[in-house]
Formats: C-alpha cells, structure tokens, sequence
C-alpha cells in the first residue's frame, strides 16, 4: 500500500527505527553504568537503569536511533552512551535522533530521496558520530572500577519549524523566515551548566543557543552528581585550533509569532571526571 501516514508518540516513536532501541533510563545512570542490551523483552523497577532492546524496532525509521521526550527530560547524555554502546552491533548506528514533546520529525518523498522537516513547540537534534573519537587518556572509572568511555567528536545538528533535513546527503536546509546568526556574536559568555541533564530547564539548548551568538569558541556542563561528574563540552570546531565549522539561524515564525533556531555543525564531547 502506498500514501498511508505513520506516527508515534513516546514509545511509539521509539520502535519505529530500525536500529537498536531505546527502552529506559536516564543521562547520568547510562553515561556511568552503560546500557544494558536485551534481546528479548526484560523490565526493571528502576527507571534510572538505562535499558535498549538489540534486535532493533520495526524498521520504518532506518536513519538512526531514535529517542523521545529528549530535551524536555535532559536525555542528550543516554542518547551518547547508547551510540557508544550499541555501534559496534549489526543494529548499531553512528546517527541518532533526539525529538522534544509536542514536537514531530516528519519524513516525506520517495525511498531514496528522502527528507525530514519539524513541526511542533520545539526540536529534533541529531548527532553523528561519524567522526567521534574515544581517547583512552580522558575515559575514567567509576566506583565498581567499570571503563567509563569517553566520546569526543560528535556532530550535533539541531531542526526546529520550517528547516529541512536531506536524509541522503544530511545537508540542512533552515526555514526562509530565519535569519544566520553569525555577526550578531557578542563577547559576553556563553551560558553553563550546573546540572546538565535537568529535566524541565532545557540546560543543553541553553548551551548551544548562548554560544552560538557568543564569540566564545565552545561552552560546558555538568551533571549535578559528583562522583563521578559528567562533563559535557558544546564547541563551535572540531578540536582545538580547528576551524570553526557551526552555523546557526533563528528568527520569528510568521504563523506563530514564536522563536525559533537551528544550527548545524557544532561538537560535542563527553567524559567522567
């Protein structure tokens, strides 16, 4: 059949990808205890456990993981470690797809050509980790002495309303009514972090936004837990004396009258300290 319409809310975006999917948890639990893959159905009581099912969804999705809630929820640090966990698996992918609530990432046109474009409140982020890295001098250990890995070098690429992601070239195309934000820059610093993966303060938004209209050349954040701490770097260039490679674009929507940005191109690194 063809012209029908699929959707999904929570969970029910979650499934529709074709790669391993996520289940549960939380950023700072999965960054120190890592994901734990089943490959059958399994439940924990805790929902801090991060958890993901191996065989994957139902294949509908097949451009990354997918998860949910994602800046609302402070998800970006267990979307990481899923990446890191999961890519050396057949169900395994470098790309991954963080949509906020009342938000929906809508993929059109033929099955070769096609493109994603966002409607709703908010955003979809994606990260690739195409390029990421894995030093061995920055992983750490945690309390029960397990690796705690490192990741540097991720693509981060955020759509909101109007923007279009060609999802064969990855190229992306901002919505006519914004504006770049590049010359705008001022030499006050960018925003930071206390408590990174906070649910409800949007901290990672705060991050990106502020730098990109800050001449700062990259911002930080922590988890609010100490023992270990999460440190989660936004920079405008791939690694230190790089060329800066961000673009950012944001403006007013005619329809709405609400504010709206995108970027493509900034990095990010994480590691426990």
């Amino acid at each position: 059949a063809t012209g029908g319409v699929v959707a999904g809310t929570s969970a029910g975006t979650d499934c529709l990808t074709s790669y391993t999917m996520i289940t549960g948890g939380a950023s700072y639990n999965g960054l120190v205890n890592g994901t734990k893959l089943f490959w059958r159905t399994a439940e924990y009581s805790d929902e801090d456990i991060m958890t993901a099912y191996g065989p994957g969804g139902v294949g509908l999705f097949p451009y990354g993981l997918v998860d949910t809630h994602f800046a609302n929820r402070g998800r970006q640090g267990r979307m990481i470690r899923l990446m890191t966990d999961s890519r050396t698996l057949p169900t395994g992918s470098l790309r991954a797809f963080g949509v906020d609530e009342n938000t929906a990432l809508v993929v059109t046109g033929p099955w070769l050509q096609r493109s994603a474009s966002v409607i709703g409140e908010r955003g979809v982020l994606m990260l690739d980790a195409t390029d990421a890295e894995q030093p061995l001098s920055t992983s750490s250990y945690n309390n029960n002495n397990n690796i705690v890995p490192a990741l540097v070098k991720l693509r981060a690429t955020r759509l909101s309303v109007g923007d279009s992601l060609d999802l064969s070239s990855w190229q992306l195309t901002p919505a006519s009514f914004k504006v770049a934000m590049a010359g705008r820059e001022t030499p006050l610093p960018p925003a930071t972090s206390q408590d990174v993966f906070a649910e409800g303060s949007f901290e990672f938004d705060s991050l990106t936004r502020s730098l990109l209209l800050s001449t700062s050349q990259s911002t930080q954040g922590v988890s609010k837990e100490t023992s270990p701490q999460a440190v989660l770097t936004v920079s405008k260039a791939p690694a230190s004396g790089a060329a800066n490679t961000a673009q950012g674009f944001d403006g007013i929507n005619p329809t709405t009258g609400l504010y709206a940005y995108t970027y493509s191109e900034l990095w990010v690194s994480v590691y426990m300290k």
